[in-house]
């Protein structure tokens, strides 16, 4: 039976890879080394190691069809727990005001995945994110790492998105008007975190090789300085 250890340790061979975002993946070629998106990237390793096709319909990996096998394919645990066991997967599900994520867990509070054109494949942080899910999949075995602390999760206060009612906060009002400054126009400048708002943080993500999601998080609010 195949590990998430195993998982974890195809992913670990293709840090330092490129990211593209919509790129497509060959997941019959064991030899492929990118570019990847983040949902690509998981499904690819997940086939390579287990034969299993999850996340992928017509030859396409989407977070969304994530969701979707993973209530019949995968074992829903916690995120704290997820956070300590190696190969186990974190999902953030894409809905109308988030673009989704999906990366696999080091088992010690951090992750490997496809993260950004900036980036590329690398080590990243669990903590500071938004996720919906940490799943284990069905028919793999998984084993905690018993020298690593879980740590509680929380959603970060300063993640910034499209919410009804529409989210407000003087760090939007300074975000806008670093944009603005940077050519990025975001509509009105105010405090608001609108649909205007999450079309030009989309575009500065584009431009920079941030994460691209329209959400602004800690590393798009360290890139706009404000």
């Amino acid at each position: 039976m195949k590990t998430g250890q195993d998982l974890l340790s195809i992913a670990s061979e293709h840090i330092g890879e490129k990211y593209i975002f919509g790129s497509k993946v060959p997941y019959n070629n064991k030899n492929y080394t990118g570019p990847w998106g983040c949902a690509e990237f998981i499904s690819w390793c997940v086939y390579q190691k287990t034969g299993l096709i999850i996340g992928v319909k017509e030859n396409e990996a989407y977070t969304g069809y994530w969701a979707e096998d993973a209530l019949s394919k995968c074992t829903e645990i916690s995120i704290e727990e997820a956070s300590v066991t190696p190969g186990a997967i974190l999902l953030r599900i894409p809905t109308k005001s988030l673009i989704g994520h999906i990366v696999f867990s080091d088992g010690n509070n951090q992750t490997i995945e496809a993260m950004s054109t900036k980036n590329g494949v690398i080590r990243g942080s669990i903590s500071g994110r938004i996720w919906h899910k940490a799943l284990l999949i069905k028919g793999v075995d998984y084993a905690k790492n018993p020298n690593a602390v879980p740590q509680a999760y929380k959603e970060p206060s300063n993640n910034f998105y499209l919410q009804n009612p529409l989210m407000r906060a003087p760090l939007i009002h300074r975000a806008k008007q670093a944009l603005l400054a940077a050519g990025i126009h975001p509509g009105e400048i105010n405090d608001t975190y609108d649909q205007n708002m999450v079309v030009a943080v989309h575009n500065y993500q584009v431009s920079k090789g941030l994460i691209v999601d329209g959400m602004m998080g800690k590393e798009t609010l360290e890139s706009l300085k404000v």
